[in-house]
């Protein structure tokens, strides 16, 4: 990494096991918890820098698809503006 803005300290939290949820690791996790009675999932505090909802999107639909979730809505929230409105049942 390197990013200048980001302190050592950030950066090693960042890198390890427990510091960050890849858009892969998400998507697997997702796919393997997710059942019939899930209908959306909402992605949020997606890196402005290092990331794009398209992306964080993409990857997650593509696991959801792989494992016969193709049911499932997947969106992305925004820090600055209002998430798409879900009807829960």
């Amino acid at each position: 990494m390197s990013d200048i803005r980001r302190p050592w300290p950030l950066k090693q939290r960042i890198k390890s096991k427990i510091g960050h949820l890849s858009n892969r690791d998400a998507g697997k996790l997702l796919a393997e918890v997710a059942g019939e009675r899930l209908k959306t999932v909402m992605l949020a505090h997606i890196s402005q820098d290092c990331n794009t909802p398209t992306t964080a999107e993409d990857t997650v639909r593509h696991y959801l698809h792989e494992s016969g979730h193709d049911h499932i809505d997947v969106v992305s929230t925004h820090q600055h503006k209002a998430a798409k409105h879900v009807i829960i049942s």
